[in-house]
């Protein structure tokens, strides 16, 4: 397992997984309602916002990532015949960079000791 081989290699290591919270829905319904979009109503029954509001309780890690905004957009197009009927294909450039410019993660294994929050997946590893 990878956070095996981290606690065995004895270098300085830090393993993240890709998180999405509540604060990402909240942030692309209001950017979306904001475009003028008809959304999907991103109101989760209890046990959804439950699990959703723990993911954000445990999210260590959230990067800048406005820079790759448009190459995620690009990314995602590419799977046209699987967002076809999706409202991912009809979320406007503006709300698209505020629902996908921040990525949060999980710090599920360190042993650098960097301090959470944090804003670098490399804060602790440079010299």
């Amino acid at each position: 397992m990878a956070t095996d081989a981290i606690e065995q290699s004895g270098i300085p290591a830090k393993f993240y997984v890709s998180a999405f919270g509540r604060s990402m829905f909240d942030r692309m319904q209001v950017a979306l309602a904001e475009s003028g979009v008809e959304i999907p109503d991103f109101q989760f029954d209890d046990a959804t916002r439950e699990v959703l509001d723990g993911v954000e309780r445990r999210i260590t890690t959230r990067i800048d990532a406005q820079a790759f905004v448009e190459l995620k957009q690009k990314a995602l197009a590419a799977h046209a015949s699987q967002i076809a009927e999706s409202f991912f294909s009809q979320i406007p450039d503006n709300a698209f960079k505020i629902g996908f410019g921040v990525e949060s993660f999980i710090r599920v294994r360190d042993t650098t000791n960097a301090p959470t929050p944090e804003d670098d997946l490399f804060a602790g590893l440079r010299d």
